[in-house]
């Protein structure tokens, strides 16, 4: 009975650790503005910031940068996770004009379907700027007195370790590190953002805890058989 309850446990904490999150799970924005305003006016480009995932997340929504005190998207933009390996995208999103639910400076659209990133994935969050593009972006240009980086909240599940990067294709991986201008800091623009739940979720360790008691019950139990049988 015992054993059962521990494979059963052991079974479920997986079950609910790769489960898709739910409405009540804490959700995290991976980056929030630090400034309201724009800097840089690009067409045709895309702008990415590469991250490293340490702990499994579950991604519901990505976003688009919204300068000006969030007054509103002028154009569509297709944002992107890519997988810096394989420059494959593995989620994406266009927030039309005039859409997106606007936090923390950035405009949010959900993914169809939560995707999970396992550890050791390392990709870039990607915002693409068309052509006629009318959105400002921000862009630190390496300039201690220029602008601001962006806020990362992914620790601890994930690291901003990856260097910024760019590309001339809105709808495609940015494949050229942006080393110009002193290089870095690894978030350097005001661009792309995700929200994301940690998983396990918290439901998981209180799953474990029950299972752990009903087996500590099942030993008392089969104590005091041992020891009524002794008797």
């Amino acid at each position: 009975m015992m054993s059962k309850l521990l494979v059963f446990g052991c079974v479920a904490v997986m079950a609910l650790g790769l489960a898709p999150p739910v409405a009540a799970d804490p959700v995290v924005n991976a980056f929030e503005a630090t400034t309201t305003d724009g800097n840089q006016l690009l067409e045709d480009f895309a702008l990415g910031l590469d991250f490293d995932v340490d702990t499994p997340v579950w991604v519901t929504s990505l976003g688009i940068f919204d300068d000006n005190f969030g007054d509103g998207l002028k154009n569509d933009h297709y944002l992107a996770i890519y997988d810096r390996t394989t420059e494959l995208p593995v989620a994406s999103v266009t927030i039309p004009k005039g859409g997106g639910v606007l936090i923390d400076g950035y405009r949010y659209v959900d993914l169809s379907t939560p995707v999970l990133l396992d550890s050791g994935f390392e990709g870039s969050i990607v915002a693409g700027y068309p052509d006629g593009n009318l959105d400002p972006n921000g862009n630190k240009h390496g300039n201690l007195n220029l602008n601001s980086t962006p806020t990362w909240n992914g620790l601890p599940w994930m690291d901003n370790v990856g260097i910024s990067r760019f590309g001339t294709d809105a709808f495609a991986y940015p494949d050229t590190p942006d080393h110009f201008f002193g290089g870095g800091p690894a978030n350097r623009y005001h661009a792309g953002s995700f929200q994301f739940r940690p998983t396990p979720e918290p439901g998981t360790l209180l799953l474990l805890s029950g299972v752990l008691a009903a087996v500590g019950a099942v030993r008392r139990k089969r104590k005091k058989r041992q020891a009524k049988a002794e008797a």
